[in-house]
């Protein structure tokens, strides 16, 4: 054998070039269509997980702030209603509580402000703290803005 036999001949590297390109074409393809494809499908999923959080800590406060002047007593409320309010809203804190992240520590601190915004008081009963529904609705904002802004970058 001659030397000229073993040598590539430059239309064998470039087709040798073109083999390999597709060879890359092909296995990063659908790594990158993947990753696409999982983003539109958590983003949408991760926005109305959001907008349901907001939408049940509304309903928390609302409920709680409705019911200020009833547990106060300025509107007496009769035995059965009271347990009817409170059922109602421990029921919506459980629900939120299980939307959030135990592993996260601003989720930790919206549960435990939802637990912290009814009091039990020894001469008055059940009271709820306005301070900590305030603290639980600033502390609300903080963690959306930041899920808002893991929806933006596509995560």
């Amino acid at each position: 054998m001659s030397t000229e036999e073993i040598l590539f001949k430059p239309s064998d590297y470039i087709a040798l070039g073109a083999s390999l390109i597709a060879l890359l074409a092909v296995i990063v393809g659908p790594l990158i269509s993947l990753r696409i494809a999982r983003r539109q499908t958590i983003s949408p999923m991760r926005q109305k997980w959001i907008n349901v959080l907001r939408s049940k800590i509304v309903e928390y406060v609302t409920e709680l702030r409705t019911a200020i002047l009833p547990l106060e007593g300025q509107y007496p409320l009769a035995d059965k209603e009271v347990i009817v309010f409170y059922k109602r809203v421990v029921s919506i804190r459980i629900e939120i509580e299980l939307m959030l992240n135990p592993e996260e520590e601003d989720h930790n601190k919206l549960i435990s402000l939802m637990k912290d915004s009814i009091e039990e008081n020894e001469t008055k009963g059940k009271i709820i703290n306005k301070k900590k529904l305030r603290e639980l609705l600033d502390d609300t904002k903080k963690v959306l803005k930041s899920e808002w802004k893991v929806v933006k970058i596509g995560k």
